[in-house]
């Protein structure tokens, strides 16, 4: 069973850096972080944008 990976990145609305915030496979998580963020922290949220991304599983490299 493959697993979903979840991201969530702060991108500066200044400069547009990216700032990973979170990166796993636990969605509840993702969510709490993304949550965190955006609603209870709005000095953090005026000077950043929140992603909340989930990541397909891609194949890099395959042996035979």
């Amino acid at each position: 069973m493959i697993k979903n990976t979840y991201r969530v990145v702060a991108i500066s609305r200044a400069n547009g850096k990216r700032v990973v915030c979170y990166e796993g496979d636990r969605a509840c998580l993702a969510t709490d972080t993304y949550t965190e963020l955006t609603e209870r922290r709005p000095t953090f949220f005026a000077d950043f944008k929140v992603a909340l991304e989930r990541l397909d599983p891609v194949i890099v490299m395959e042996s035979d």
